[in-house]
């Protein structure tokens, strides 16, 4: 009897070594450099972006290897402090490109600030990826292929631009997104209207076209803005949300009820998951290579 223990304590530990060692590796490779490609490096590109009169600035993390790699588009949250870019950079080293860029009137980018402009902003920067020769790209980004995360604000921007959209992007990814038409109505409600202005003429990084205009085209548009409104208009989406909470929950919900492809993560309890970056980083890579 004691000799079967003995052995099925061995068989134990033996197995426990072993995933442990699985997970290593796993860990190992997710965060490991790669050898290098001599004929198609890893690189960076500074992005110039026309979008009417004015240029909009961004970077584009281009992933190493012939190609053409899928690209993933982040959309920052207000102002833009958070950019992602520890993420942008292992899904490079994981065969994506990544691009993150400033939107209209904000961090130097030209023209003005406003809801509309940083959802229009989307669209330039796909014509603009295209432009293979003016950025050397070698057909290294899949035009078939785009894929947007959108932090905070940035994730309502992202939602707005998916409705009823046709064309390269069929995938979205929230972390913690900021429903702007939901908050609109609730500042309106509560009379917080100018606290709100007052709030936003204190962000230096953007260039408003007028506090007041932009307040003003937040509360008259309120409800197209609030995506949760829309859940019908994400018939073939695949949606990825992320929170710190469940504030999203009826939202999946309705999507579900819809027949929309989403899947919901509640992950630690800091809008910017600050003390969860692997953890985010495994679960957006994961979702994104699912067949």
């Amino acid at each position: 009897m004691k000799d079967i223990l003995g052995l099925l304590l061995i068989f134990m530990l033996l197995s426990f070594c072993s995933c442990s060692h699985n997970e290593s590796s796993k860990d190992q490779d997710f965060y490991s450099d790669l050898p290098t490609d001599t004929l198609f490096p890893a690189s960076s590109r500074e992005l110039s972006i026309k979008v009417d009169t004015f240029t909009i600035y961004g970077l584009l993390y281009l992933a190493q290897g012939k190609g053409p790699h899928p690209t993933v588009i982040f959309l920052n949250g207000f102002p833009g402090f958070e950019r992602n870019l520890d993420i942008a950079q292992v899904l490079r080293r994981k065969g994506w490109n990544s691009v993150s860029f400033n939107y209209s009137g904000s961090w130097g980018s030209e023209g003005h600030f406003s809801y509309k402009n940083c959802i229009q902003n989307i669209d330039a920067i796909l014509k603009d990826l295209k432009r293979d020769k003016a950025y050397d790209l070698e057909g290294r980004i899949d035009s078939n292929n785009f894929v947007l995360i959108g932090n905070s604000f940035g994730g309502g921007v992202a939602m707005n631009y998916l409705k009823s959209k046709k064309g390269p992007i069929s995938k979205v990814i929230l972390l913690s997104s900021f429903n702007i038409g939901g908050f609109a109505n609730h500042v309106e409600k509560t009379q917080q209207i100018e606290a709100y202005k007052n709030f936003l003429s204190q962000k230096k990084q953007i260039k408003f076209d007028g506090v007041a205009s932009y307040v003003a085209d937040v509360l008259d548009n309120r409800m197209e803005y609030n995506y949760e409104l829309h859940c019908k208009e994400y018939l073939e989406k695949s949606i990825l949300i992320i929170d710190e909470n469940d504030k999203h929950k009826d939202f999946v919900e309705c999507l579900q009820s819809e027949n929309v492809q989403v899947e919901y993560h509640v992950l630690g309890k800091n809008h910017s998951f600050s003390s969860d970056r692997i953890k985010l980083t495994k679960l957006i890579f994961n979702w994104l290579n699912k067949k």
